[in-house]
């Protein structure tokens, strides 16, 4: 069915019985290097990829920050109605502070009141870039928002 193969290697010419004698077949039969060439051709790519794994994890925590510390100053609002932006602001930035260059940018609106609420909307902006060796930056902006309702006196 198959042919069979033989499995006998002292039947095949030595390489440099191929390609004859002399400094350059022996280059081009020579094995000598190749996993330190191999080896420096790959370090780049593995370099970059760890770098960009742990940039892109760098910056999902800046966005969990900023989430997590518009959640925290938005109970504060819950519970304090007269808080203004900024005191938002100095909040938010003193919850991301940790986090490096935390260009947070916070809004604070309300919507008209319907009976004896009204509705307060809180907005945080995080724009920031990623950084990975060989490739082009990319600029990202995170935007949150949360809705509170704040009870009318």
């Amino acid at each position: 069915m198959f042919a069979r193969r033989s499995g006998n290697l002292r039947n095949r010419p030595h390489p440099q019985l191929r390609y004859g004698t002399g400094p350059l077949p022996q280059m081009l039969t020579d094995e000598r290097g190749t996993a330190a060439i191999e080896f420096a051709v790959i370090l780049p790519v593995f370099t970059a990829g760890l770098v960009a794994i742990f940039v892109f994890g760098w910056a999902i925590n800046g966005v969990m920050a900023v989430r997590h510390a518009l959640d925290e100053t938005s109970r504060e609002l819950l519970l304090s109605p007269t808080l203004t932006q900024s005191e938002m602001q100095k909040k938010i930035d003193a919850d991301v502070a940790y986090v490096g260059d935390s260009n947070v940018t916070v809004a604070l609106t309300y919507d008209a009141p319907s009976g004896d609420f009204t509705i307060a909307h809180a907005t945080a902006s995080y724009p920031f870039t990623v950084s990975v060796p060989f490739l082009n930056d990319l600029s990202f902006e995170y935007k949150s928002s949360i809705a509170v309702p704040l009870k009318t006196d």
